[in-house]
């Protein structure tokens, strides 16, 4: 069976935009905070920019480091505040920078981690401080 790399990258969009928008509804049991994990993520994008570099002979890397953005990023998707603050909207451009790289290496492209390096920064500019 032939699936159609639109297709996947349009569920696979869906699949990461569907715990923000569940989140907003401030359901998640998240234990981190904006803060937090916003520095965590700013620290896996070094490791995502190492691993994208061998990702041509092993792309496993990569996207492991991309799964572990994602989880933190779902962590904290319904304790941003409403879908207005400058965090939410960071959040979100954020993980659409995330599924652009990983539909980038599931397509063998070549992979621009600059919008997931500038999403992260904005993250950790936009998080309230505690």
């Amino acid at each position: 069976m032939t699936v159609r790399a639109p297709a996947l990258a349009a569920t696979a969009a869906a699949a990461l935009a569907l715990p923000l928008l569940a989140a907003c509804s401030g359901s998640s049991s998240s234990t981190q905070d904006c803060p937090t994990v916003a520095h965590t993520v700013q620290t896996q994008v070094a490791k995502l920019d190492a691993a994208v570099k061998k990702s041509a002979s092993d792309p496993r890397d990569a996207a492991t480091v991309l799964r572990q953005i994602q989880t933190n990023l779902d962590d904290i998707a319904g304790h941003t505040g409403d879908s207005g603050t400058a965090a939410s909207k960071a959040l979100g451009d954020l993980s659409l920078a995330v599924s652009n790289v990983k539909n980038e290496l599931d397509k063998g492209q070549p992979v621009d981690i600059a919008p997931v390096d500038r999403g992260a920064s904005e993250l950790t500019t936009a998080c309230p401080k505690k």
